[in-house]
C-alpha cells in the first residue's frame, strides 16, 4: 500500500529478495532487492489551496526495481528468530500518469534514495530452510507519485513518500559454521 499524496490507496503488487551474510548469530548484512508496482489514484482532482499545487491527473502507477544494503538484527537465535532490519539504497522507476486532463510529463524514469526498514520472525522448518514473516515500510523522496504536497486538506508540503510492505516467503541458507547447532536448542 503506498502512502503518498494523492487521497485514494490501492493495494499493489510487488516482489523481494536479498542475500546476507551472518556475521553473527546476532548480526547479518546483506543486499535486499525488490520489484514494485505502486498505485494511487486522487478522487478529489479539484485539491490545492494556497500552500498546495492542484492536482490535474486521477491515477498515477510506478513501476521499478530497489536496491539497498541492509542490516538485519536478530534478538534470538534457535527455532523462531525475531528480528528488525534498516538499509539505504535506491528505487529506480518509471512513473506512468492515466487520464490526464492537464499537460503533465505522461512518463518520467528518476531514481531518488530508497530507505527500508522493518521488523520480521525467522521460522526454521529445518537446518537449511526457514519460513519468513515480514512487515516493512520503504521511504522514497517527494516525487515518486508526481506531486509535491499532502493529503488532502492538509495545508503543509510533503517531505517523502512512502509504502507499507508484508510479505510471507521461505528462507534458504547455504553454508555453515563448526558451531553450527545441529539439533535446533539454541
Amino acid at each position: 500500500i503506498w502512502f503518498n499524496d494523492f487521497d485514494t490507496r490501492k493495494l499493489s503488487g510487488s516482489g523481494e529478495a536479498f542475500v546476507r551474510y551472518a556475521f553473527s548469530r546476532k548480526f547479518s548484512l546483506g543486499v535486499m532487492g525488490a520489484y514494485d508496482a505502486l498505485l494511487a489514484e486522487e478522487k478529489n482532482i479539484e485539491k490545492g489551496g494556497p500552500f498546495l499545487t492542484p492536482i490535474h491527473f486521477p491515477y498515477v502507477e510506478s513501476k521499478g526495481i530497489s536496491g539497498d544494503l541492509t542490516a538485519w538484527f536478530h534478538f534470538l537465535s534457535g527455532k523462531a528468530s525475531p528480528y528488525v532490519y534498516a538499509g539505504i539504497g535506491a528505487f529506480n522507476y518509471k512513473r506512468k500518469i492515466l487520464g490526464a486532463i492537464a499537460p503533465v510529463p505522461a512518463s518520467q524514469t528518476k531514481t531518488p534514495i530508497h530507505i527500508t526498514v522493518g521488523i520480521g520472525l525467522d521460522i526454521m522448518l529445518n537446518k537449511n530452510v526457514g519460513l519468513n514473516l515480514d512487515l516493512g515500510a520503504r521511504f522514497t523522496d517527494d516525487s515518486v507519485d508526481a506531486w509535491k504536497g499532502n493529503a488532502t486538506n492538509k495545508t503543509t508540503i510533503g517531505v517523502f513518500d512512502w509504502h507499507a510492505t508484508g510479505k510471507a516467503g521461505l528462507t534458504f541458507y547455504l553454508g555453515g559454521s563448526d558451531g553450527d547447532d545441529d539439533d535446533g536448542d539454541g
